[in-house]
C-alpha cells in the first residue's frame, strides 16, 4: 500500500500521517509507504515514478487547484482511492463529479477520519486481494497472484514472490498456506512444494521448471494428477 499526502499547511500534513500510522499500528500491523509533499507540482512530478493506493489531497493549495492535482493522480492511477482535506465546502459537488473517495473537512474529526480510512482500506483489500503471511516480526501480505511457489524444508517453510528476490521465511505451515492458496490456481507437486501454474515453464516427468528458472521435483505418484490439473488450468486461460 502506498499513501500520499499533499497539504501547504504542515501541521496537516503531519496531523494524517500521524492518523494513519496510529491506526495501522492499532489494526494492521505493518505501516504503509507514506509520501508527504507541501505543493501539487512536487506530487505530480512524483507521478512519472510512484503510483499511489490512496491520496489525501488539500484542495486550496498555493500552487495549484487541488481538483487538478488530484485528476493528474487519478489518470496516473484509476483505482486511486482521493479524500478531499479542505475548510471550504463550495468544491464537494466538484469533488465527487471527480468520484472522488470522500471529503473531509478541517479541522478534521478523527473519529470519521479512522471510519473512513477503515472504508478505503476494505475497498482496497477487496480488489487488491492479498494473504497474510506471518513471519517472525511482523505479518507480510501478499497477493496470490504474485507467490510463485511455496517449499517447505527441515520444518522452515519459505515463501518465494516476484517482487523478492530472498524468500519470505514464515511460521506458516505449509498446510495453512496451501488452505489460503486453494482458489489461486495452486498445485501441490510434492509433499513439499505448492507451486502457481501460472509461472510454470514446463513440465518434465520428475520435475517442473518454473519462469525463474528453479527445478521443483514432482512425486511420481502426483505426476499424473499434476499434469490434469495443470492441463485443465491451460484449458481456462487460453
Amino acid at each position: 500500500m502506498k499513501f500520499v499526502i499533499c497539504d501547504d499547511e504542515s501541521i496537516y500534513l503531519k496531523k494524517i500521517e500521524k492518523l494513519i500510522i496510529n491506526y495501522f499500528k492499532q489494526y494492521q500491523h505493518e505501516v504503509p509507504k507514506i509520501f508527504k509533499f507541501t505543493n501539487g507540482q512536487e506530487l505530480k512530478d512524483s507521478l512519472k515514478e510512484n503510483c499511489y493506493d490512496f491520496a489525501y489531497i488539500d484542495i486550496e493549495l498555493l500552487d495549484m487547484n487541488g481538483l487538478d492535482l488530484a485528476k493528474e493522480i487519478m489518470d496516473s492511477n484509476s483505482k486511486t482511492l482521493v479524500t478531499f482535506i479542505t475548510s471550504h465546502n463550495q468544491y464537494v459537488s466538484n469533488a465527487f463529479t471527480l468520484q472522488a473517495f470522500q471529503y473531509i473537512n478541517k479541522p478534521i474529526d478523527v473519529e470519521l477520519f479512522e471510519k473512513e480510512l477503515k472504508r478505503a482500506i476494505n475497498i482496497y483489500k477487496h480488489f487488491n486481494i492479498t494473504i497474510p503471511i506471518k513471519t517472525k516480526e511482523k505479518y507480510v501480505y501478499c497477493n496470490p497472484k504474485e507467490i510463485i511457489y511455496v517449499e517447505s524444508y527441515y520444518r522452515k517453510v519459505n515463501v518465494m514472490t516476484v517482487e523478492n528476490t530472498a524468500p519470505i521465511r514464515t511460521t506458516n505451515s505449509l498446510k495453512s498456506l496451501m488452505e489460503l492458496l486453494n482458489d489461486y490456481n495452486f498445485i501441490q507437486t510434492h509433499q513439499s512444494y505448492y507451486v502457481n501454474m501460472f509461472y510454470i515453464k514446463e513440465i518434465g516427468k520428475n520435475h517442473v521448471i518454473m519462469r525463474n528458472g528453479v527445478s521443483i521435483p514432482i512425486s511420481p505418484y502426483k505426476y499424473e494428477l499434476v499434469m490434469e490439473k495443470y492441463n485443465l488450468y491451460l484449458q481456462e486461460v487460453n
